[in-house]
Parts: C-alpha cells; sequence; structure tokens
C-alpha cells in the first residue's frame, strides 16, 4: 500500500510541476517572448531541483561502510537499493525530476 501511495504522490507531484511551468510560460511569454520564456522555465525547473537536492542532502546521514561487500556492479546495485530503501523521499524526487 506505501508504494502505491508513493506513486500516487509522485504522479501528482509531477503533474502540478508541468501545470505550474504552463503557468509560469504564460506569465512571461507576453514579456520576453517565447524563447525568454521557455529559458525562465527551465530556470525555475532547475532551481527547483536544487533546492529538493540541497533539503534532501541536509536531512540524510553520511553513508556507513559495508563489511564484506563484494566489489563489483552487484555491490553498487545492493548499495543504490539500499539506499533508496533507507530514503524514500529521494526516490520520489528523482522521478519528480525525470
Amino acid at each position: 500500500m506505501g508504494l502505491a501511495a508513493g506513486a500516487v504522490f509522485a504522479t501528482c507531484a509531477s503533474v502540478v510541476v508541468v501545470a505550474l511551468a504552463f503557468a509560469l510560460y504564460a506569465l512571461v511569454e507576453p514579456f520576453w517572448g517565447r524563447a525568454g520564456a521557455a529559458a525562465v522555465v527551465a530556470g525555475a525547473a532547475a532551481l527547483l531541483m536544487f533546492l529538493i537536492a540541497a533539503v534532501l542532502m541536509a536531512g540524510s546521514a553520511p553513508p556507513k561502510p559495508r563489511k564484506g561487500a563484494a566489489p563489483g556492479p552487484e555491490a553498487a546495485l545492493d548499495r543504490v537499493v539500499d539506499f533508496l530503501k533507507e530514503r524514500p523521499y529521494v526516490a520520489i524526487a528523482a522521478a519528480v525530476a525525470a
């Protein structure tokens, strides 16, 4: 149930972000033209992603070294999966940013 709720939240958040991007574009386009409005929307999206990343990084603890981890791609994949299990908000932010 939690995974479905997270997926619904990520979908709703992405719809809101797209709607806000269209609204920002419509607001700025009469003043700066199409190219300027597109640049403003891209800059706002970059700023939003930076702020989300900064908040998530500030709240995360430094990674703990794992003992006995086998080197190679399997160990790297295991670390990524463990990281996303420990911090589900990072996965949601990545889904929204994608």
